[in-house]
């Protein structure tokens, strides 16, 4: 199930790298060029995680943190409107993604 799973990321133009210790990292480009990528601990519970990973984003956080990213100097960081717009996209490409994820999980019926 696994793999059918990270064909589906894929498909949705994700990356995904495993690591060695059976995490996966999956990283997409946001529509304003953000490097976007987050953690999931367990690939064998991707869906889950992921889901919990979108559900839990916050768009005024994610915003706050590159906003004192670009205090402290660090480059390409973008306008305050461009940041809460892209911010709202990537909460959408995280629902998008655990929406398929999770419509694959229950079409493979389970199965390892």
């Amino acid at each position: 199930m696994y793999q059918k799973l990270l064909a589906k990321a894929e498909e949705l133009d994700w990356s995904c790298w495993e690591d060695e210790h059976g995490g996966v990292e999956l990283g997409k480009h946001s529509p304003a060029g953000e490097d976007f990528s987050f953690y999931v601990g367990n690939k064998e519970n991707l869906a889950e995680e992921a889901r919990e990973y979108a559900d839990d984003f916050d768009i005024e956080e994610h915003v706050r943190e590159l906003l004192n990213a670009k205090a402290n100097g660090f480059a390409g960081v973008p306008d305050l409107k461009t940041l809460a717009e892209d911010a709202d996209d990537i909460k959408g490409m995280l629902d998008e993604l655990a929406d398929a994820l999770e419509e694959t999980e229950c079409e493979g019926g389970g199965e390892q």
